[in-house]
């Protein structure tokens, strides 16, 4: 399943296989810490409670030695804990109506699905109408 709205995404593991990263997998994940702590790598389009993610197009061009190069534009994100917390439910209550075929409302299909877990986009999750009144401005004197 793909959204033509967001690129193709990575997470830390999909970045360091495209930066082609030596050693174990820990080892990998060590060296690719301290390429960000030390600012030598792209910023994440996105800081989910899921994790980081990039635009996979981004890594493949700073791994191939770009550099300062015009990022990709990603769309507001968020991961089932986002979307829980939107709706006022828990993760699990996530899952079950991501299943659901015929009861209940219809609840969007992820833009993407990553290894650590899927993602939409924000501006498609809609809280429901007691909370989005909650949420709005009072209106007038």
């Amino acid at each position: 399943m793909s959204d033509d709205r967001v690129p193709e995404l990575v997470s830390a593991t999909g970045a360091i296989a495209l930066l082609g990263l030596e050693g174990s997998p820990s080892v990998q994940k060590v060296r690719f810490s301290r390429l960000r702590d030390r600012g030598e790598f792209i910023e994440p389009a996105q800081e989910l409670a899921c994790g980081p993610m990039w635009a996979k197009s981004d890594v493949e061009r700073w791994a191939a030695g770009e550099r300062g190069f015009e990022r990709v534009w990603v769309p507001e994100l968020v991961g089932s804990a986002e979307v829980a917390q939107l709706l006022g439910v828990n993760k699990s209550t996530v899952h079950r109506r991501r299943s659901r075929v015929d009861d209940g409302p219809h609840f969007p299909e992820p833009a993407q699905e990553l290894e650590n877990g899927p993602v939409w986009v924000r501006a498609d999750i809609k809280p429901p109408a007691r909370k989005r009144a909650a949420a709005a401005p009072p209106e007038g004197p």
